[in-house]
């Protein structure tokens, strides 16, 4: 599926901040959530922690992805360790 049939990055952008919205204010007293995102810049480190982990966090995810906009790459592996880095005592 090309891009101009799934829409904009901008598009995709606020379909996955919809649902995750969604999902942590129906599941915000029974899951822990956190958030991690990707730097939105041009720079090849890992994402940053955002929201740390716990229950009752959908309002401050909520604001955080408001405040946030997709730019820059998606360094996954580097990302992945700053989250273990985050959760590992």
């Amino acid at each position: 599926m090309g891009e101009s049939e799934v829409g904009s990055g901008q598009q995709k952008w606020q379909g996955m901040k919809n649902a995750l919205v969604n999902v942590t204010g129906a599941l915000d007293s029974t899951v822990e959530f956190g958030l991690m995102l990707f730097p939105n810049d041009d720079q090849c480190g890992g994402g940053s922690l955002r929201v740390t982990l716990g229950a009752g966090r959908a309002g401050q995810i909520e604001t955080a992805l408001n405040n946030a906009y997709p730019s820059g790459g998606t360094p996954t592996a580097d990302t992945l360790q700053v989250t273990h880095d985050v959760l590992t005592p």
